[in-house]
């Protein structure tokens, strides 16, 4: 599991990896995500929109390895950098 790619969790829903590949690999088996969903229904700062859906930035979470169960996409290297940036925001890291 690499950042950037967006993989389905046991119930269907979508998330597209953050944390580093290393990390998702360790003892751990944690997996760092953003939701990836439908557009946003009013304004939302942090949505990002994407070939595979829109990533809600500011709503991120950690699963189980294991959760994660299919590779459904990849995003595009502006898209990550789009999320890269929000996240930085929402962390206070800029």
């Amino acid at each position: 599991m690499n950042p950037g790619e967006v993989w389905r969790l046991e119930g269907g829903a979508l998330r597209l990896v953050l944390s580093n590949a290393t990390y998702n690999a360790s003892a751990l088996a944690r997996v760092v995500t953003a939701v990836v969903a439908g557009p946003p229904t009013g304004f939302d700062p942090f949505a990002v929109q994407t070939d595979a859906g829109t990533v809600y930035a500011d709503r991120l979470a950690m699963h189980p390895r294991h959760w994660l169960t299919e590779r459904v996409a990849r995003i595009d290297e502006q898209a990550q950098a789009e999320v890269d940036n929000h996240l930085r925001f929402v962390l206070g890291l800029t």
